[in-house]
Protein backbone atom coordinates (compact mmCIF):
# COMPACT_ATOMS: atom_id res chain seq x y z
CA UNK A 1 0.00 0.00 0.00
CA UNK A 2 2.86 2.34 0.86
CA UNK A 3 4.58 1.87 -2.48
CA UNK A 4 1.32 2.42 -4.34
CA UNK A 5 0.16 5.57 -2.53
CA UNK A 6 3.41 6.99 -1.15
CA UNK A 7 3.41 10.00 -3.50
CA UNK A 8 -0.13 10.98 -2.49
CA UNK A 9 0.64 10.47 1.21
CA UNK A 10 3.81 12.53 1.06
CA UNK A 11 2.06 15.30 -0.89
CA UNK A 12 -0.79 15.35 1.64
CA UNK A 13 1.59 15.55 4.61
CA UNK A 14 3.56 18.35 2.96
CA UNK A 15 0.37 20.32 2.25
CA UNK A 16 -0.85 19.84 5.81
CA UNK A 17 2.49 21.00 7.23
CA UNK A 18 2.52 24.05 4.97
CA UNK A 19 -1.04 24.93 5.96
CA UNK A 20 -0.24 24.58 9.68
CA UNK A 21 2.85 26.79 9.39
CA UNK A 22 0.88 29.43 7.49
CA UNK A 23 -1.89 29.39 10.13
CA UNK A 24 0.64 29.80 12.96
CA UNK A 25 2.38 32.70 11.27
CA UNK A 26 1.59 36.01 13.06
CA UNK A 27 -0.08 38.63 10.92
CA UNK A 28 2.04 41.66 10.08
CA UNK A 29 0.75 45.10 11.01
CA UNK A 30 -0.24 47.11 7.94
CA UNK A 31 0.82 50.73 8.40
CA UNK A 32 -1.25 52.00 5.47
CA UNK A 33 -2.92 55.38 6.11
CA UNK A 34 -6.31 54.19 4.88
CA UNK A 35 -8.67 56.38 7.02
CA UNK A 36 -11.43 53.92 6.08
CA UNK A 37 -14.29 52.75 8.28
CA UNK A 38 -13.55 49.19 7.17
CA UNK A 39 -9.94 49.03 8.43
CA UNK A 40 -8.82 48.07 11.93
CA UNK A 41 -5.18 48.90 11.09
CA UNK A 42 -3.51 51.65 13.21
CA UNK A 43 -4.29 54.35 10.64
CA UNK A 44 -7.84 53.25 9.83
CA UNK A 45 -11.09 54.82 11.10
CA UNK A 46 -12.92 51.68 12.24
CA UNK A 47 -13.27 52.76 15.90
CA UNK A 48 -14.23 56.36 15.11
CA UNK A 49 -16.94 55.30 12.66
CA UNK A 50 -18.43 52.91 15.25
CA UNK A 51 -18.55 55.71 17.85
CA UNK A 52 -20.16 58.34 15.61
CA UNK A 53 -23.58 56.82 16.30
CA UNK A 54 -23.09 57.65 20.01
CA UNK A 55 -21.87 61.19 19.29
CA UNK A 56 -24.78 62.11 16.99
CA UNK A 57 -27.45 59.67 18.27
CA UNK A 58 -27.73 58.34 14.73
CA UNK A 59 -25.47 56.06 12.70
CA UNK A 60 -23.66 57.96 9.91
CA UNK A 61 -24.52 57.30 6.29
CA UNK A 62 -21.48 56.19 4.24
CA UNK A 63 -20.97 57.64 0.77
CA UNK A 64 -18.91 55.89 -1.92
CA UNK A 65 -19.39 58.54 -4.61
CA UNK A 66 -17.79 61.95 -5.34
CA UNK A 67 -19.32 65.05 -3.80
CA UNK A 68 -21.05 66.00 -7.05
CA UNK A 69 -23.16 62.82 -6.82
CA UNK A 70 -23.49 62.73 -3.00
CA UNK A 71 -24.57 66.32 -2.29
CA UNK A 72 -27.68 67.85 -3.81
CA UNK A 73 -29.83 70.93 -3.24
CA UNK A 74 -32.48 68.94 -1.35
CA UNK A 75 -30.19 68.15 1.60
CA UNK A 76 -30.80 70.14 4.78
CA UNK A 77 -29.76 69.84 8.43
CA UNK A 78 -26.92 67.53 7.37
CA UNK A 79 -23.28 67.10 8.39
CA UNK A 80 -20.50 65.93 6.06
CA UNK A 81 -17.25 64.38 7.38
CA UNK A 82 -14.25 63.75 5.09
CA UNK A 83 -11.05 62.26 6.57
CA UNK A 84 -8.00 61.38 4.48
CA UNK A 85 -4.32 62.26 4.12
CA UNK A 86 -5.15 64.27 0.98
CA UNK A 87 -8.34 65.94 -0.25
CA UNK A 88 -7.86 66.57 -3.98
CA UNK A 89 -11.22 67.42 -5.51
CA UNK A 90 -12.07 68.81 -8.93
CA UNK A 91 -13.76 72.18 -9.46
CA UNK A 92 -17.28 70.76 -9.82
CA UNK A 93 -16.84 68.80 -6.57
CA UNK A 94 -15.62 71.88 -4.71
CA UNK A 95 -18.61 73.82 -6.07
CA UNK A 96 -20.96 71.08 -4.83
CA UNK A 97 -19.33 71.21 -1.36
CA UNK A 98 -19.59 75.00 -1.07
CA UNK A 99 -23.19 74.99 -2.33
CA UNK A 100 -24.00 72.31 0.28
CA UNK A 101 -22.58 74.48 3.09
CA UNK A 102 -24.12 77.67 1.71
CA UNK A 103 -27.57 76.05 1.98
CA UNK A 104 -27.22 75.81 5.77
CA UNK A 105 -25.39 72.50 6.24
CA UNK A 106 -22.09 71.78 7.99
CA UNK A 107 -18.96 70.13 6.59
CA UNK A 108 -15.74 69.04 8.32
CA UNK A 109 -12.70 68.19 6.18
CA UNK A 110 -9.82 66.56 8.05
CA UNK A 111 -6.87 66.21 5.70
CA UNK A 112 -3.13 66.93 5.74
CA UNK A 113 -3.36 68.32 2.20
CA UNK A 114 -6.41 70.25 0.99
CA UNK A 115 -6.95 71.24 -2.63
CA UNK A 116 -6.03 74.83 -3.50
CA UNK A 117 -9.35 75.16 -5.34
CA UNK A 118 -11.07 75.19 -1.93
CA UNK A 119 -8.42 77.07 0.07
CA UNK A 120 -8.16 79.92 -2.45
CA UNK A 121 -11.93 80.37 -2.45
CA UNK A 122 -11.94 80.63 1.36
CA UNK A 123 -8.86 82.87 1.52
CA UNK A 124 -6.85 80.23 3.39
CA UNK A 125 -3.46 78.64 2.87
CA UNK A 126 -1.52 75.83 4.55
CA UNK A 127 2.14 75.09 5.01
CA UNK A 128 4.27 72.17 6.17
CA UNK A 129 7.28 71.67 8.39
CA UNK A 130 9.44 68.79 9.52
CA UNK A 131 9.03 67.73 13.16
CA UNK A 132 11.81 66.13 15.20
CA UNK A 133 9.73 65.76 18.37
CA UNK A 134 9.43 62.36 20.03
CA UNK A 135 5.72 63.08 20.44
CA UNK A 136 3.30 65.40 18.65
CA UNK A 137 1.07 67.41 20.98
CA UNK A 138 -1.93 69.51 20.12
CA UNK A 139 -4.75 71.35 21.88
CA UNK A 140 -8.06 73.13 21.45
CA UNK A 141 -9.27 76.69 21.88
CA UNK A 142 -10.00 77.62 25.54
CA UNK A 143 -8.72 74.23 26.72
CA UNK A 144 -5.33 73.91 28.45
CA UNK A 145 -5.24 70.12 28.03
CA UNK A 146 -2.42 68.86 25.82
CA UNK A 147 -3.11 65.74 23.78
CA UNK A 148 -0.22 63.61 22.58
CA UNK A 149 0.30 60.94 19.99
CA UNK A 150 3.16 59.01 18.35
CA UNK A 151 4.98 60.65 15.46
CA UNK A 152 4.92 57.65 13.11
CA UNK A 153 4.37 58.88 9.55
CA UNK A 154 3.38 62.42 10.65
CA UNK A 155 6.84 63.95 10.91
CA UNK A 156 5.77 66.11 7.96
CA UNK A 157 3.18 68.29 9.76
CA UNK A 158 0.76 70.84 8.33
CA UNK A 159 -0.62 74.09 9.72
CA UNK A 160 -2.60 77.13 8.55
CA UNK A 161 -0.40 80.13 7.79
CA UNK A 162 -3.13 82.37 6.37
CA UNK A 163 -6.60 82.47 7.95
CA UNK A 164 -8.50 85.38 6.37
CA UNK A 165 -11.90 85.36 8.16
CA UNK A 166 -11.51 81.85 9.62
CA UNK A 167 -11.42 81.40 13.40
CA UNK A 168 -8.64 79.23 14.89
CA UNK A 169 -10.16 76.44 16.98
CA UNK A 170 -7.12 74.22 17.62
CA UNK A 171 -3.34 74.49 17.78
CA UNK A 172 -0.17 72.46 17.61
CA UNK A 173 2.36 72.46 20.46
CA UNK A 174 4.12 75.43 18.78
CA UNK A 175 0.86 77.49 18.81
CA UNK A 176 0.39 77.20 15.04
CA UNK A 177 -3.29 76.62 14.13
CA UNK A 178 -4.23 73.20 12.75
CA UNK A 179 -8.04 73.44 13.17
CA UNK A 180 -10.18 76.35 11.92
CA UNK A 181 -13.84 77.10 11.33
CA UNK A 182 -15.65 79.71 9.30
CA UNK A 183 -19.14 80.71 8.24
CA UNK A 184 -19.99 80.23 4.58
CA UNK A 185 -23.42 81.35 3.51
CA UNK A 186 -25.97 79.87 5.89
CA UNK A 187 -23.72 77.00 7.01
CA UNK A 188 -20.36 76.33 8.56
CA UNK A 189 -17.16 74.76 7.25
CA UNK A 190 -14.45 73.26 9.48
CA UNK A 191 -10.94 72.34 8.30
CA UNK A 192 -8.43 70.22 10.25
CA UNK A 193 -4.95 69.28 8.98
CA UNK A 194 -4.05 66.42 11.39
CA UNK A 195 -6.04 63.38 10.15
CA UNK A 196 -3.79 60.96 12.07
CA UNK A 197 -5.33 62.23 15.33
CA UNK A 198 -8.65 60.60 14.37
CA UNK A 199 -7.34 57.09 13.64
CA UNK A 200 -7.54 53.87 15.64
CA UNK A 201 -3.99 54.24 17.03
CA UNK A 202 -4.61 57.77 18.32
CA UNK A 203 -8.04 57.08 19.80
CA UNK A 204 -6.47 54.38 21.99
CA UNK A 205 -3.64 56.69 23.13
CA UNK A 206 -4.15 58.61 26.39
CA UNK A 207 -7.21 60.89 26.38
CA UNK A 208 -7.31 61.43 22.64
CA UNK A 209 -10.91 60.19 22.53
CA UNK A 210 -11.87 63.39 24.41
CA UNK A 211 -9.98 65.48 21.86
CA UNK A 212 -11.84 63.81 18.98
CA UNK A 213 -15.24 64.22 20.62
CA UNK A 214 -14.44 67.91 21.32
CA UNK A 215 -13.55 68.53 17.66
CA UNK A 216 -16.65 66.73 16.39
CA UNK A 217 -18.85 68.57 18.91
CA UNK A 218 -18.67 71.62 16.61
CA UNK A 219 -21.03 69.69 14.33
CA UNK A 220 -24.69 69.75 15.41
CA UNK A 221 -26.58 66.58 16.33
CA UNK A 222 -28.18 65.79 12.96
CA UNK A 223 -27.92 63.48 9.96
CA UNK A 224 -24.25 62.83 9.14
CA UNK A 225 -22.70 61.70 5.85
CA UNK A 226 -19.41 59.78 6.16
CA UNK A 227 -17.16 59.89 3.09
CA UNK A 228 -15.58 56.66 1.82
CA UNK A 229 -14.75 57.97 -1.67
CA UNK A 230 -11.78 60.29 -1.00
CA UNK A 231 -9.67 57.63 0.70
CA UNK A 232 -6.06 56.49 0.37
CA UNK A 233 -7.40 52.95 0.83
CA UNK A 234 -9.31 53.25 -2.46
CA UNK A 235 -6.13 54.11 -4.33
CA UNK A 236 -4.24 51.25 -2.66
CA UNK A 237 -6.87 48.69 -3.67
CA UNK A 238 -7.11 50.15 -7.19
CA UNK A 239 -3.35 49.92 -7.75
CA UNK A 240 -3.00 46.35 -6.49
CA UNK A 241 -2.68 43.78 -9.27
CA UNK A 242 -4.81 40.58 -9.30
CA UNK A 243 -1.74 38.61 -8.22
CA UNK A 244 -1.19 40.98 -5.28
CA UNK A 245 -4.84 40.52 -4.31
CA UNK A 246 -4.29 36.76 -4.18
CA UNK A 247 -1.13 37.11 -2.06
CA UNK A 248 -2.79 39.46 0.44
CA UNK A 249 -6.00 37.44 0.89
CA UNK A 250 -6.10 34.61 3.41
CA UNK A 251 -7.26 31.36 1.81
CA UNK A 252 -6.30 32.36 -1.71
CA UNK A 253 -2.67 32.70 -0.66
CA UNK A 254 -2.62 29.25 1.00
CA UNK A 255 -4.35 27.73 -2.03
CA UNK A 256 -1.71 29.19 -4.34
CA UNK A 257 1.09 27.77 -2.19
CA UNK A 258 -0.52 24.34 -2.19
CA UNK A 259 -0.91 24.39 -5.99
CA UNK A 260 2.74 25.37 -6.42
CA UNK A 261 3.88 22.67 -4.00
CA UNK A 262 1.78 20.00 -5.71
CA UNK A 263 3.09 21.08 -9.11
CA UNK A 264 6.67 20.95 -7.84
CA UNK A 265 6.24 17.45 -6.39
CA UNK A 266 4.60 16.24 -9.60
CA UNK A 267 7.44 17.65 -11.70
CA UNK A 268 10.06 15.90 -9.55
CA UNK A 269 8.55 12.43 -9.82
CA UNK A 270 7.15 12.75 -13.35
CA UNK A 271 10.53 13.82 -14.74
CA UNK A 272 12.01 10.41 -13.84
CA UNK A 273 9.63 8.67 -16.24
CA UNK A 274 10.46 10.78 -19.29
CA UNK A 275 13.54 11.14 -21.42
CA UNK A 276 15.49 14.29 -20.72
CA UNK A 277 15.00 16.86 -23.47
CA UNK A 278 18.18 17.97 -25.20
CA UNK A 279 18.32 21.74 -24.68
CA UNK A 280 18.57 24.06 -27.67
CA UNK A 281 21.38 26.56 -27.31
CA UNK A 282 20.20 29.94 -28.47
CA UNK A 283 22.43 32.66 -29.83
CA UNK A 284 23.53 35.50 -27.62
CA UNK A 285 21.00 38.30 -27.42
CA UNK A 286 20.96 41.74 -25.89
CA UNK A 287 18.95 41.15 -22.72
CA UNK A 288 19.20 44.71 -21.41
CA UNK A 289 15.53 45.52 -22.03
CA UNK A 290 14.39 42.22 -20.46
CA UNK A 291 16.64 42.88 -17.46
CA UNK A 292 15.15 46.36 -16.95
CA UNK A 293 11.62 44.97 -17.25
CA UNK A 294 12.43 42.21 -14.75
CA UNK A 295 13.91 44.65 -12.22
CA UNK A 296 10.98 47.00 -12.66
CA UNK A 297 8.51 44.17 -12.04
CA UNK A 298 10.50 43.12 -8.98
CA UNK A 299 10.28 46.58 -7.45
CA UNK A 300 6.60 46.79 -8.34
CA UNK A 301 5.82 43.49 -6.58
CA UNK A 302 7.97 44.31 -3.53
CA UNK A 303 6.42 47.82 -3.21
CA UNK A 304 9.58 48.98 -1.37
CA UNK A 305 8.96 52.66 -2.03
CA UNK A 306 11.60 53.78 0.48
CA UNK A 307 14.34 51.83 -1.33
CA UNK A 308 13.23 53.26 -4.67
CA UNK A 309 13.16 56.77 -3.22
CA UNK A 310 16.67 56.47 -1.74
CA UNK A 311 18.10 55.16 -5.02
CA UNK A 312 16.45 58.05 -6.87
CA UNK A 313 18.07 60.48 -4.41
CA UNK A 314 21.50 58.88 -4.93
CA UNK A 315 21.22 58.97 -8.74
CA UNK A 316 20.16 62.62 -8.66
CA UNK A 317 23.03 63.64 -6.37
CA UNK A 318 25.53 61.65 -8.48
CA UNK A 319 24.34 63.52 -11.57
CA UNK A 320 24.76 66.87 -9.77
CA UNK A 321 28.31 65.98 -8.72
CA UNK A 322 29.28 64.91 -12.23
CA UNK A 323 27.82 67.87 -14.12
CA UNK A 324 28.28 70.75 -11.70
CA UNK A 325 31.37 69.52 -9.75
CA UNK A 326 29.98 70.38 -6.32
CA UNK A 327 30.09 68.42 -3.07
CA UNK A 328 26.78 66.75 -2.11
CA UNK A 329 27.86 65.40 1.29
CA UNK A 330 25.99 68.14 3.18
CA UNK A 331 22.68 69.30 1.70
CA UNK A 332 22.75 72.59 3.61
CA UNK A 333 22.02 76.22 2.72
CA UNK A 334 25.43 76.63 1.08
CA UNK A 335 24.78 73.65 -1.18
CA UNK A 336 21.34 74.99 -2.14
CA UNK A 337 22.69 78.45 -3.05
CA UNK A 338 25.60 77.03 -5.06
CA UNK A 339 23.33 74.61 -6.97
CA UNK A 340 20.83 77.40 -7.67
CA UNK A 341 23.61 79.63 -9.01
CA UNK A 342 25.00 76.91 -11.31
CA UNK A 343 21.71 75.48 -12.55
CA UNK A 344 19.52 78.61 -12.65
CA UNK A 345 16.77 76.80 -10.68
CA UNK A 346 15.11 78.99 -7.98
CA UNK A 347 16.20 78.37 -4.39
CA UNK A 348 12.63 77.61 -3.23
CA UNK A 349 12.32 74.77 -5.76
CA UNK A 350 15.61 73.23 -4.60
CA UNK A 351 14.53 73.60 -0.94
CA UNK A 352 11.32 71.66 -1.67
CA UNK A 353 13.38 68.94 -3.36
CA UNK A 354 15.84 68.68 -0.43
CA UNK A 355 12.95 68.62 2.10
CA UNK A 356 11.36 65.73 0.19
CA UNK A 357 14.71 63.88 0.23
CA UNK A 358 15.00 64.36 4.01
CA UNK A 359 11.48 63.03 4.60
CA UNK A 360 12.19 59.88 2.56
CA UNK A 361 15.39 59.27 4.52
CA UNK A 362 13.73 59.89 7.91
CA UNK A 363 10.53 57.81 7.79
CA UNK A 364 10.38 54.02 7.98
CA UNK A 365 7.56 53.56 5.48
CA UNK A 366 7.24 55.63 2.30
CA UNK A 367 3.91 55.70 0.45
CA UNK A 368 3.65 55.75 -3.32
CA UNK A 369 2.34 59.34 -3.25
CA UNK A 370 5.67 60.43 -1.75
CA UNK A 371 7.61 58.81 -4.65
CA UNK A 372 5.31 60.45 -7.21
CA UNK A 373 5.90 63.82 -5.55
CA UNK A 374 9.67 63.17 -5.58
CA UNK A 375 9.64 62.46 -9.34
CA UNK A 376 7.65 65.63 -10.02
CA UNK A 377 10.11 67.76 -8.03
CA UNK A 378 13.13 66.21 -9.80
CA UNK A 379 11.48 66.64 -13.22
CA UNK A 380 10.66 70.26 -12.33
CA UNK A 381 14.36 70.81 -11.47
CA UNK A 382 15.61 69.44 -14.82
CA UNK A 383 12.97 71.35 -16.82
CA UNK A 384 13.94 74.67 -15.23
CA UNK A 385 17.63 73.85 -15.58
CA UNK A 386 17.20 73.18 -19.31
CA UNK A 387 15.22 76.40 -19.71
CA UNK A 388 18.03 78.31 -17.98
CA UNK A 389 20.63 76.85 -20.36
CA UNK A 390 18.80 77.94 -23.52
Amino acid sequence: MWSKYKYFILSGLAMAALGALEAMKPKETLWLESYSKFDKVPYGNYILYKQLGNLFNEAPKPSFEPLKATLNDTLSNTNLIIINNSFEAEQNEVDALLNFVNNGNQAMIISRQITDLLLDTLGLSTNFDFSQESEVSYGLLNDTTKFNGPTYNILFRAYFDSLSTAQPLGYRSDSLPNFVGLKFGSGQLFLHVLPSAFTNAFILTGHNDRYISSVLSYLPDQTTIWDEYYKARKQYVKQASPFQQVLTTDGLRQALYLILLATFVYMIFASKRRQRIIPVLSTRTNATVEFVETMGQLYYNESDHKDIGLKRVNYFLADIRERHRIDTAALDEGFVQKLSSLSGVPIEDINQLITNFNVIKAVDVVLQDRIVQQDKLIENFYNKERAYGK
